[in-house]
């Protein structure tokens, strides 16, 4: 059970992550788009 909450722990973090990423990418791209 412990192992099974640290899994979906990490895998959350990883998907905040991933999804910073593609937020940040996506700013980007709608800046270059913008200017």
């Amino acid at each position: 059970n412990l192992i099974d909450l640290a899994g979906s722990e990490s895998s959350k973090t990883e998907t905040t992550g991933l999804r910073r990423k593609e937020g940040s990418y996506i700013n980007k791209s709608l800046l270059t788009l913008g200017t």
